[in-house]
């Protein structure tokens, strides 16, 4: 499958920072519509940008201090109510800063969870995983008002009373709800405006790792070379995107909720530097594949500097044909600026 298959427009952003600031390659971002919210948890820093990647300004700071985070986990951003909320695991509290760094308060929460999201009219979502038969009727979802209320408690019913670790989970945005993605389930559950957890798709496949093999790290090992294992999947009206493994390989898949397809991603190119992403037809650049998603229609990949040139700039990429001209005239100018070193960029993506 091509780019243009699925998406219809390509851009990429270019961090403009300070050079006393430095971001990781690990960066996860929250999008607005006029706002970038960076989150780097390697570097442990939230730094606020424009939507074209100028540097405003940074949010709080790594410390023990008032309004200071010692163990940043999370952040998200409720641009319409001038809120960024910095969520730290250590204190188990959650800092609530206004866009100008303007620090007003606290909200409290429980069992240190590890994600964080806005839910929209005044409420956050908080996230413990899986966490082991210690804790397995620990409730895993805390939903809070912004004036720290607790509104509501999850627990996820799942068979995982005897797990031996912490799972991993995603929150990704589709219409008017949170979805919530675990790889120790087969479930992807919605959350809804009113915070009831419902689940709303199961992924079934003989192929898929069993669910009785994920809740042990010994059966993991084991036998995740024999299975497609995912780790990342993401949603648009028309496409799910898998990020994950076959048989320990890296595999990237695309299901069409329409004609029921699942397509294999393959880059064809003998550079061996991409071999999972869609071919980029729109404008001829990088090839494409989601690490993260703003909202419904918005994925996005944040890209190594040195790799984006490298592969960009190929005699294979050159030959490739494009639809875009204007776009590919402004890739060429952010390739011209660009060394190969420095901070990550963004491509994003508006799907079909």
């Amino acid at each position: 499958m091509n780019l243009s298959e699925v998406a219809d427009s390509v851009t990429y952003i270019a961090l403009k920072l300070p050079d006393s600031i430095t971001v990781s390659q690990g960066i996860a971002i929250c999008l607005t519509d006029h706002y970038i919210l960076v989150k780097d948890r390697p570097m442990k820093q939230v730094l606020l940008l424009s939507r074209d990647g100028q540097f405003i300004r940074r949010i709080s700071g790594n410390g023990i201090g008032l309004g200071e985070y010692a163990s940043f986990c999370d952040a998200t951003m409720d641009e319409a109510n001038d809120r960024v909320f910095i969520l730290d695991s250590r204190k188990r509290l959650i800092l609530v800063y206004s866009l100008h760094n303007e620090f007003t308060g606290i909200i409290n929460v429980e069992n240190e969870p590890i994600h964080l999201a806005a839910m929209g009219h005044e409420r956050l979502l908080a996230i413990r995983p899986y966490v082991g038969k210690d804790q397995s009727q620990t409730p895993h979802l805390y939903e809070f008002s912004y004036d720290g209320k607790i509104l509501q408690k999850t627990s996820l019913h799942e068979d995982a009373d005897h797990q031996d670790f912490t799972s991993f989970a995603q929150l990704y945005r589709y219409k008017d709800s949170l979805c919530l993605y675990q790889t120790e389930a087969d479930t992807i559950f919605r959350i809804g405006q009113d915070g009831v957890v419902t689940p709303r798709y199961i992924l079934t496949d003989k192929e898929m790792f069993p669910t009785v093999f994920r809740h042990s790290v010994e059966m993991i090992q084991q036998n995740f070379r024999s299975y497609f294992v995912i780790h990342n999947v993401f949603e648009t009206p028309r496409y799910f995107f898998f990020n994950g493994s076959y048989k320990a390989a890296r595999r990237g898949m695309i299901y069409d909720k329409v004609t029921g397809q699942l397509n294999n991603v393959v880059y064809n190119t003998d550079r061996g530097m991409m071999d999972d992403a869609l071919q980029n037809d729109i404008d001829g650049g990088m090839p494409f594949w989601p690490t993260g998603q703003a909202n419904e229609k918005y994925l996005y990949a944040i890209l190594d500097p040195g790799k984006f040139r490298d592969i960009a700039l190929s005699d294979y990429n050159k030959s490739l044909p494009f639809k875009d001209t204007v776009q590919h005239a402004k890739l060429l100018d952010i390739l011209s600026h660009t060394t190969g070193y420095g901070n990550p960029i963004i491509q994003l993506i508006r799907t079909k």
